[in-house]
């Protein structure tokens, strides 16, 4: 997360973008995973 900080400062915020890929689904990486993943990215503490 924080090289994604530094290289949003270096070239600008609206110049990169965040992916999450791929999404699949089985025992380790469940559908509630996915969800907390991507909250985690989104609204980190």
């Amino acid at each position: 997360m924080q090289d994604f900080i530094t290289l949003s400062k270096a070239v600008g915020i609206n110049n990169i973008g965040w992916r999450y890929d791929p999404i699949f689904i089985d025992n380790t990486y469940t559908l509630e995973r996915h969800v907390s993943d991507f909250e985690t990215i989104l609204f980190p503490n």
